[in-house]
């Protein structure tokens, strides 16, 4: 499980990152649709039934969608690739963001955090597991650009934002 001090510090880092928008809480090209805090329209139907949700809505859905599939990451004391793959899981699903997490370590991806997945991370140095993923989630980015050009007004800010998460030179 996440401690509640690590889930807030995610939680507000996530947030810092999304921003809370504004109306009409649509970036042109943006395919969520609406967003608030991260939290899509079309990623999360049920939040936004009532307009755009509140602030504890958004932490609710956080709690409930983001960060449960990565608390076996917790094992392993690596915050900053903690914090990546729950950034990254927010961005395009927590299964996704497993599942690019299993491909680096050479795991069967299946999308769940399991005792494979652990100790296949566990036989890589910290920093560089990190980096293989960040490198792996910026290529990725490449990639949506490449299948659909109109994505290309993102890419700056989504590499930006994968980079951030880059352990510091050694």
């Amino acid at each position: 499980d996440i401690d509640r001090a690590h889930f807030a510090f995610a939680f507000d880092r996530i947030f810092d990152r999304e921003k809370e928008g504004s109306p009409p809480w649509h970036a042109p090209g943006d395919l969520g649709g609406r967003t608030r805090w991260g939290v899509s329209e079309r990623a999360h139907p049920d939040a936004w039934v009532h307009g755009p949700p509140s602030d504890e809505v958004c932490r609710a859905v956080y709690r409930n969608r983001y960060l449960p599939p990565f608390a076996p990451l917790r094992a392993l004391a690596n915050d900053r690739l903690l914090d990546a793959a729950i950034d990254d899981g927010v961005l395009r699903g927590p299964v996704a963001a497993i599942k690019r997490l299993q491909w680096v370590l050479g795991v069967v991806p299946d999308g769940v955090i399991g005792p494979q997945t652990l100790h296949a991370a566990r036989l890589v140095r910290p920093g560089h597991l990190t980096q293989q993923y960040v490198v792996e989630r910026t290529l990725r980015l490449a990639r949506v650009v490449e299948r659909n050009p109109a994505q290309a007004i993102h890419v700056v800010g989504w590499i930006r934002r994968a980079l951030t998460f880059l352990p510091p030179a050694q």
